[in-house]
């Protein structure tokens, strides 16, 4: 990468986290995305200052080739496109036009779920003999009764709970910050896990102040939690994949199957688009069907 890359390449770090203010994941996931396209341009040997339509075309054609998924594709170009877009805001790069770009179709992807028992199984199995058992516990509950993010699930602090008020603060992407409801269960889940971590003299990184700590007293990972849900899924006898995603999808759909509304189900996830929200819509269609059948006026179907 020569010298003008990476300027351009430092001065679009430092828009994503001072200008865009994006959580550390987010723009890390922008970056890598650029550093494709980069590694691209080096192989063709193509200068970024000839960046034009067709560059980012071939672009996604290589993508293809090496099999990338069409949803993953268009999630690297429209990273690109920021990139780009930036750079001629603050060079000599023409601003080019985007609109005519061929991107791969996608098929709508509905979310997986697992159903209240299912959930209730994986959190029987955890084992609250251990010393962070009952950690592990509050932090499934959390999950399922919240629906917040992974991303947003390591960053609690312990002042984020609301104790008498059963309210969670959630910091989500662009550290915009929303207030969610969490159950009485839920809020005695984690302040008796606070309760065992003090009476087993565990460690706590006060400066961090987190809300679930790891065993150095800092605030749990995510690949720590991904390979707990691994384990547990397989102890309840749960095939499919499971993941801190799934459980937020499973909050979600709970909610709709029991009469939320979309506008509520948003608030709640910190969707930023009702567009986001509304793949729950799809979810579920036969529980949709069965609700139609018993509450649909029949006498209607007659008239004609």
């Amino acid at each position: 990468m020569n010298n003008k890359k990476i300027a351009y390449f430092q001065a679009y770090k430092e828009h994503l986290h001072f200008e865009r203010g994006l959580a550390s994941n987010t723009s890390s996931a922008y970056i890598k995305d650029v550093e494709k396209f980069h590694q691209y341009m080096e192989q063709q040997q193509l200068s970024i200052s000839k960046t034009d339509l067709q560059v980012v075309q071939s672009f996604i054609v290589y993508l293809a080739d090496l099999y990338i998924g069409a949803r993953s594709i268009n999630r690297i170009v429209s990273g690109v496109i920021g990139y780009l877009n930036f750079v001629s805001e603050i060079s000599d790069l023409p601003n080019i036009s985007f609109d005519l770009l061929d991107r791969p179709k996608m098929g709508k992807r509905l979310p997986e779920s697992l159903s209240n028992k299912q959930i209730n199984k994986i959190i029987s199995c955890v084992d609250l003999s251990s010393n962070f058992g009952h950690r592990d516990k509050a932090i499934l509950e959390t999950l399922y009764n919240t629906g917040v993010r992974i991303s947003e699930l390591t960053s609690l602090k312990e002042d984020d709970l609301f104790e008498k008020e059963g309210l969670l603060k959630v910091t989500g992407k662009g550290n915009k910050q929303r207030i969610v409801p969490i159950g009485s269960n839920v809020v005695q889940s984690i302040g008796y896990q606070r309760h065992v971590r003090i009476e087993k003299n565990q460690k706590f990184n006060k400066r961090l102040n987190p809300m679930f700590a790891n065993k150095f007293g800092n605030p749990i990972s995510r690949n720590y939690l991904f390979s707990r849900l691994k384990s547990l899924a397989k102890a309840a006898g749960i095939e499919q994949a499971v993941s801190p995603h799934v459980f937020r999808h499973s909050f979600a759909t709970a909610l709709l199957e029991g009469g939320a509304d979309l506008r509520s189900i948003q608030s709640m996830l910190g969707h930023v688009s009702i567009s986001t929200t509304e793949m729950y819509l799809h979810t579920n269609t036969e529980q949709l069907r069965l609700v139609m059948e018993k509450y649909f006026p029949k006498s209607l179907a007659n008239i004609g």
